[in-house]
């Protein structure tokens, strides 16, 4: 190889080196370039791209906004929570995790099993689970106290939502048997059920439901009790559909069942009705509370980006 190709050949391989040392911060910038300054902190590209990761795959790029969105949201959270002294050490997210072990029935190797079929680590899962524990620290610091449940706001939900504290309808029902034996013959058995008839007939009568059973259960073949009440959806599907809009004081016709037939007359019925205030109240006062801390909460995310310089440049 002569001089001038050697030169020629150094040239290039010099010019190659430089233009790579130039290109190289450009393409790195091009990677991991900033996507989003919230006030002195930036979140990058990497960092994005890695939150994304646990979407699948043809979500990733519709949601780039939304994560990011996202992104800026807790930075401010972990932002106010330094700033006021909040913090979540690694015990409190080693509690979380065996919580929802116990929770789920899992191992942690069945865990971070769940975790890699929905693109997540368990180390990307406990900082998931830290930033869930800060933002419920700093809900209660900044705006729970300030939820307070009014007994007014509670009468309210109830009125609101009543269907939902709404007991079911209910059925008081009084029973007559006549036994079947095991082994029982034809005969036999048209005597037992002609037996049942009667029984019946006496039950149609208009005398107290007591005093009928008083009288028929001096036959050693009969017996009865009264019930009490139930929800219809309690009671088995034979019987349930017997006395289906059945008016006080129906009768239900001869049912046969397992060692007999039974005989069902409705006693007395309750229509549904709302449950008593006092017995809901901590309850609704509950889910009360939440939706007023939540509101508050988001209330107090608004002013918290008003106040800060956000700079978006995805």
């Amino acid at each position: 190889m002569n001089k001038v190709t050697i030169m020629t050949l150094k040239r290039i391989l010099m010019a190659a080196s430089l233009g790579l040392l130039l290109a190289t911060p450009s393409f790195a910038e091009t990677l991991n370039r900033i996507v989003a300054v919230v006030n002195d902190d930036a979140i990058t590209t990497y960092q994005l791209a890695q939150r994304l990761e646990t979407l699948p795959p043809d979500q990733r790029e519709s949601a780039r906004e939304s994560m990011l969105e996202r992104m800026v949201e807790e930075l401010l959270l972990e932002q106010r929570a330094e700033e006021v002294g909040v913090g979540v050490t690694d015990e409190e997210i080693d509690a979380a995790i065996s919580d929802i072990q116990v929770q789920n029935r899992l191992t942690l190797e069945q865990l971070e099993q769940a975790l890699q079929g929905q693109g997540q680590t368990l180390a990307s899962y406990r900082d998931t689970l830290r930033g869930e524990i800060l933002r419920y620290k700093l809900l209660g610091r900044e705006v729970q106290a300030k939820a307070d449940v009014t007994t007014q706001e509670i009468r309210n939900y109830l009125e609101e939502h009543a269907d939902e504290y709404r007991l079911p309808p209910r059925v008081r029902l009084g029973v007559v048997n006549v036994a079947l034996p095991e082994n029982v013959s034809d005969e036999g058995r048209r005597m037992l059920q002609a037996k049942a008839g009667k029984v019946l007939e006496r039950l149609d009568e208009d005398e107290p439901f007591e005093n009928i059973l008083e009288e028929v259960g001096k036959d050693p073949d009969v017996n009865g009790s009264d019930l009490g009440m139930f929800a219809e959806q309690e009671l088995s599907p034979l019987f349930s559909e017997a006395i289906q809009d059945l008016p006080i004081g129906g009768l239900s016709g001869i049912l046969e069942v397992p060692g007999g037939f039974a005989l069902l007359k409705v006693l007395d019925r309750l229509p549904g009705s709302t449950r008593p205030l006092e017995e809901v109240r901590s309850e609704i006062e509950a889910i009360v509370r939440e939706q007023k801390t939540q509101a508050l909460f988001e209330e107090w995310q608004k002013e918290l980006r008003k106040e800060a310089t956000i700079d978006i440049r995805l």
